[in-house]
C-alpha cells in the first residue's frame, strides 16, 4: 500500500502493480509486512487487468463504505487468481524445492494485485498512514513444477446460540494431475475447525475414501501448513470442505464482507508438473440452510455417503487445543468462545465442581490452589463481562436514553450477583 489513510471501517483497498511482460518471474517466498492490528487480513491476487486506479475501493461492501477518496472497482477486471493469503500474524511462507508461482512473461498473469482489510481504523484517525503488504522474493530461472491455489468457501449463515456445518464440495473436471503441498483456513470469531478432504469413489458406496488434506481451527495463526497427507487430485475426483462454526453471539451472523460477518474458507496450495494449472480455481456452495453435502452428486450421480465423512471432521486436533489454549491465556485468541466449543461440556462440569469448593473453608486450600483456582474465576468472569456487555450494547442501538439508563444499572446488577455468586455470597 503506497501510505494510504483509510477512513471507513470494513474498508477493502487493491493496490496494483504491472508486470514484465517481457521476462516471468518465479516466486518462491511470501511474507506479510503488517500485523493483526492493523489488517484483518491481506490477499494477494494475480490478475491479466486491473484497475480502476493505481490505488482503488475492491471491497464487496464498497456502495456502503461512505469512503469517497478512493474510486470503486473489483480486485480484476479479468482472470482473477489468488496467489497467497494472511492473517492473525502468521509467519512467512517458503514454497518447496524446484516449485514456484509463475508470474508475468507470456502468462495471463499481467498484474499483481494486493488487497488489504481495514476492519478497524481506529489507528488513522489522526491522519496516519499504512503501508502494509507482501513481500516477495522469486527467481529468473524457470523452475519445473508450478504452483497454484485452489479456494472452496461458502455462503450461508448460522442462528444465534447454534452450532452449525458450513459445506462444499466440486469434482474436479480438468484433465490435470494436483498435488497439494499446503493448506489455509480461514474464518472469523465463530469458527471452530475448517478441514479439507480428497474424496475418491469405487464401483460400491463402501469403497468412498476420505482422505484429509488439513484440518486447523481458524482462531490460530492463519498460515498455510503443510498437508496432513500427500496425495494426487485427477480428473473426477471430489474435493470437498467443511468450516464448523458455534455463534455465541445473540444474532444471527451470516457470511460477508465485514469483521462482524462470517467467512468459510479452506485455500489449496498445490503444484503441477509442467504449466498445466487449473483453470476453474475455486468452488463455493450457498452454505446453510439452503447447502450440505447431502446435497451434492458427482456426474455419475453418486453422493457424498454420510457414513463416509470422517467423524474428527469437526474436532479439533487435541495438539491445537493445547495451542489455543496457551494463546487463550496470554490474552492473545480472538475468537476462543467458538476454539473451544467441543470442550464446553466438559468445562460447565469443571465449573460446577469448583463451585463446591468455593463453599469449603478457604484456609483448607493451599495458596497455590487459591490462586490457581480465583485466578480462573476472574477469567470466566471477564469472558462473561465481554459476552453480556456485547448483548446489551446490541440492544441498546434499538433503544431510547431512559431505556439505556435502566439497562446501565441491570448490566450492574448483573455482574456484582454474578460475582458474589461465584465467590459463595447469595
Amino acid at each position: 500500500m503506497p501510505n494510504v489513510s483509510p477512513h471507513s471501517p470494513d474498508l477493502y483497498l487493491c493496490h496494483k502493480v504491472k508486470l514484465d511482460q517481457d521476462k516471468p518471474i518465479y516466486i518462491t517466498e511470501f511474507a506479510a509486512k503488517s500485523t493483526k492490528e492493523i489488517a484483518h487480513h491481506i490477499l494477494l491476487f494475480a490478475c491479466s487487468d486491473a484497475g480502476p486506479d493505481d490505488t482503488w475501493n475492491c471491497g464487496e461492501m464498497s456502495h456502503h463504505s461512505g469512503d469517497t477518496q478512493f474510486k470503486v472497482g473489483p480486485v480484476c477486471r479479468s482472470r482473477q487468481n489468488i496467489i497467497f493469503a494472511w492473517a492473525l500474524d502468521a509467519p512467512k511462507l517458503v514454497l518447496p524445492e524446484d516449485v514456484a508461482f509463475k508470474l508475468g512473461g507470456d502468462t495471463m498473469n499481467k498484474y499483481l494485485v494486493v488487497q488489504v482489510h481495514y476492519a478497524n481504523v481506529d489507528l488513522f484517525a489522526d491522519g496516519s498512514t499504512d503501508n502494509s503488504g507482501i513481500i516477495l522474493k522469486g527467481q529468473t530461472e524457470p523452475v519445473s513444477k508450478l504452483a497454484g491455489v485452489y479456494l472452496m468457501g461458502t455462503g450461508g449463515s448460522i442462528p444465534s446460540q447454534t452450532q452449525e456445518t458450513f459445506e462444499a464440495a466440486c469434482q474436479i473436471k480438468e484433465n490435470v494431475e494436483m498435488h497439494p503441498f499446503a493448506y489455509r483456513t480461514h474464518a472469523h470469531k465463530l469458527g471452530v475447525v475448517n478441514s479439507g478432504y480428497l474424496v475418491t469413489n469405487g464401483p460400491g458406496k463402501q469403497d468412498q475414501q476420505w482422505t484429509e488434506i488439513g484440518r486447523r481451527s481458524p482462531q490460530l495463526p492463519q498460515m498455510f501448513f503443510p498437508v496432513t497427507n500427500d496425495v494426487t487430485v485427477r480428473r473426477g475426483d471430489v474435493l470437498a470442505a467443511r468450516c464448523t462454526m458455534f455463534n455465541f453471539v445473540d444474532h444471527d451472523v451470516k457470511i460477508g464482507a465485514t469483521g462482524d460477518d462470517e467467512m468459510c474458507n479452506f485455500y489449496i496450495m498445490y503444484w503441477v508438473q509442467g504449466d498445466n494449472l487449473l483453470s476453474e480455481n475455486t468452488c463455493f456452495s450457498n452454505g446453510p440452510p439452503y447447502w450440505h453435502f447431502r446435497n451434492f452428486k458427482t456426474r455419475e450421480g453418486i453422493p457424498l455417503y454420510a457414513d463416509s465423512i470422517p467423524k474428527d471432521a469437526s474436532k479439533v486436533p487435541d495438539a491445537q487445543l493445547e495451542e489455543l489454549d496457551r494463546i487463550k491465556q496470554a490474552g492473545g485468541l480472538h475468537g476462543a468462545h467458538g476454539a473451544n466449543h467441543n470442550n464446553h461440556k466438559q468445562e460447565e462440569k469443571d465449573d460446577e465442581m469448583e463451585m463446591d469448593h468455593s463453599h469449603m473453608d478457604h484456609n483448607q486450600m493451599s495458596h497455590e490452589s487459591k490462586s490457581k483456582y480465583l485466578n480462573k474465576i476472574i477469567q470466566k468472569l471477564l469472558a462473561e463481562y465481554g459476552s453480556e456487555n456485547r448483548r446489551i450494547r446490541f440492544h441498546k442501538k434499538s433503544m431510547d436514553s431512559s431505556s439505556e439508563e435502566d439497562l446501565d444499572e441491570l448490566e450492574k446488577a448483573y455482574l456484582l450477583k454474578k460475582l458474589l455468586n461465584r465467590i459463595g455470597i447469595n
